[in-house]
């Protein structure tokens, strides 16, 4: 057995804490994340740092609030000096590896890890990586990925939707078959991997690019759940509030769409288990492979998420409006080595308290962020939780969420509303009552505590350097315009094609 216990991290992308057997969702089928649950410990309040992808992931690299490294949005690159736990952890005698998503600027940024092996799905990564490549040399094509995804750098694919796709809440049935799907490819990679796990302690991200939308599960995951009898989740509205409905105006993005009617919000959820569910499953095979090569005990496994969704509360889907609970809690499981103990903690926890955890395990020093905390041990509460969210400019779109055990404040500096919520008589965050004569003082502290956490000159801009540092690995392009050029012109062939038969 090796003497420092390997990392396992299993991190999936848009997955709200709600939609796991172990977190008390009777309906879906996730036996593999509830085993890791009944092995370790089950955090029921974390939250991510800011609910959308690239911004939450390199917080969870460096443990460091957004505020701190300014990457506010999903086009922005982490400063190379800035420490993280891949590079603590690679110092410290540990063999390091990425696989599938990591949505980083450029694709293959150096921050610590030895070998990428990547599975993108917006901006230029999905023209650079592996899985992309994988794909062509296949002669496929992930089409309702492409028409969903693809519209930051190809906006002539997305009005491509057809009506049924649109109306059905952006879900449907993969094009591919099970074998040649993203999450099956991931889970091939990271298999492959344990299996050449040698004397060295090894840390293995495998970052699934579901249950992102599209909600496209393969066959036969996309007839797991019945849209006609799936329980519609707490806080489900029949129409979206009226500051979701100013909010959700200010573009014409597909994610900011609020209120969607009953019968989508069902078929989205359907997909969206089925998602998950085939996820889960391949989780199954990576903890089987484990267990086989006798690593399970001495490896720390980690499960959770860059953020969550909506799923049909106050009658939304997706992200990108105000930061509701759905959509900034969740997962976070973790088996730490050694131990088989099933527990649950109840404390507020944070995606940027990971990097202290997982290098405390390992016996390394990974410096402190604003919290100083550490999963693994009995941390005093913490008083109050932060998130982020916006941010272009301080006065152009920046909205912040703070909450206690009963109250929570998001405040927004563009214009629209302010939202405050008694959560111990509004759990489902529907009374506003930031307006109330009785909270004001409440709200002023709220206040204060954001201005003490962030201080006064908070805001940087995002940095977005094209040219930085990239692993030095044999499938990293190095002609990038041409590879970019062969790479467009194949699937833009194969989009046609397929625009063209159906």
């Amino acid at each position: 057995m090796n003497k420092k216990p390997n990392i396992l991290i299993l991190f999936s992308d848009q997955h709200f804490s709600g939609a796991i057997g172990a977190y008390g969702n009777q309906e879906i089928k996730t036996p593999n994340i509830d085993s890791i649950a009944s092995d370790g410990v089950l955090y029921k309040n974390a939250y991510c740092s800011f609910p959308i992808c690239t911004p939450s992931r390199y917080s969870l690299l460096s443990g460091k609030h957004t505020f701190e490294h300014a990457c506010w949005d999903n086009f922005s690159t982490l400063d190379p000096t800035t420490p993280t736990f891949p590079k603590i952890l690679k110092q410290g005698g540990y063999h390091t590896k990425a696989i599938g998503k990591m949505h980083y600027v450029p694709t293959y940024l150096d921050v610590g890890f030895d070998e990428m092996i990547l599975a993108e799905q917006a901006g230029e990564g999905r023209w650079d990586d592996d899985y992309h490549r994988y794909l062509k040399d296949n002669d496929l094509i992930d089409i309702n990925d492409f028409l969903d995804q693809a519209g930051k750098t190809s906006s002539e694919y997305r009005n491509q939707f057809s009506s049924e796709y649109t109306q059905k809440g952006a879900s449907t049935k993969s094009n591919l078959e099970e074998k040649h799907h993203s999450t099956t490819w991931i889970a091939d990679q990271a298999i492959n991997s344990i299996k050449q796990w040698s004397d060295e302690p090894n840390l293995l991200m495998a970052s699934f690019i579901k249950p992102h939308h599209p909600e496209d599960p393969p066959a036969p995951w996309d007839t797991e759940y019945d849209p006609k009898t799936i329980k519609l989740l707490p806080g489900y509205l029949e129409s979206s509030l009226d500051p979701e409905n100013k909010y959700a105006g200010i573009d014409d993005s597909e994610e900011k769409k609020a209120s969607e009617n009953e019968d989508e919000v069902r078929h989205f959820l359907a997909k969206y288990y089925g998602t998950i569910s085939h996820l889960d499953s391949h989780i199954g095979r990576i903890i089987k492979c484990l267990k086989e090569n006798k690593q399970y005990d001495n490896t720390m496994i980690i499960y959770t998420a860059d953020h969550g969704d909506y799923c049909g509360y106050h009658g939304m889907i997706l992200k990108c409006n105000y930061m509701y609970e759905p959509v900034v809690k969740i997962p976070m499981i973790i088996k730490y080595p050694g131990e088989i103990k099933a527990s649950v903690n109840e404390k507020f926890t944070t995606i940027i308290d990971l990097p202290i955890t997982i290098c405390s395990q390992a016996e390394l020093q990974m410096p402190k962020n604003l919290s100083g905390l550490n999963l693994s041990t009995d941390f005093e509460d913490r008083e109050y939780i932060f998130s982020e969210y916006g941010c272009h400019e301080p006065n152009k779109g920046s909205m912040t969420m703070v909450r206690d055990k009963r109250f929570k404040l998001i405040t927004e500096t563009s214009g629209f509303p302010n939202l405050f919520f008694d959560l111990e008589n509004d759990p489902n965050e529907v009374n506003n009552l930031y307006a109330s004569a009785i909270h004001q003082d409440k709200i002023i502290e709220m206040k204060k505590a954001i201005q003490n956490w962030r201080g006064e000159d908070w805001y940087k801009p995002t940095p977005c350097d094209l040219n930085a540092p990239q692993i030095k690995q044999a499938n990293v392009p190095q002609d990038i315009e041409s590879h970019r050029k062969e790479m467009k012109a194949y699937f833009k062939s194969k989009i046609e094609d397929f625009l063209q038969k159906n």
